[in-house]
């Protein structure tokens, strides 16, 4: 802009740069969130009437995960809170992909060794 006084020259309907990466890393995190949390429900149940019918002591991260898998249905319903009501975009930005990125990439894995630790208790029985 060469002359201050003058009318700003931006188009009105244009969302910045920044907002338009925040939608995609929302619809991102959404996608994974989802997905995870949907896994996680199809998977424990399934592995939970396992264990009881073996009828053996749980460790208590197994326990955990059987008593609280519905806890992840929580994910995608965090990560659409703070597109919507967290206030300034560098931070909403950086705890969307915390918690629509990162959160479920790390949570998959942390609850199969979860299932699978009582396998790893019962080969190390034999």
């Amino acid at each position: 802009m060469t002359n201050p006084f003058g009318a700003p020259n931006a188009k009105v309907g244009t969302v910045p740069a920044a907002r338009r990466g925040d939608r995609t890393i929302l619809i991102t995190g959404l996608l994974l969130t989802t997905f995870s949390a949907t896994v996680i429900s199809l998977v424990v149940p399934r592995v939970a009437a396992f264990y009881e019918a073996l009828g053996s002591a749980l460790p208590i991260l197994t326990l955990l995960c059987v008593q609280f898998y519905l806890v992840a249905w929580l994910m995608p319903v965090l990560v659409v809170a703070i597109a919507v009501v967290w206030p300034t975009p560098t931070q909403r930005t950086f705890l969307l992909n915390v918690f629509g990125i990162m959160l479920p990439i790390a949570i998959l894995p942390l609850v199969f060794f979860a299932l699978y630790l009582p396998m790893l208790q019962l080969a190390e029985t034999l």
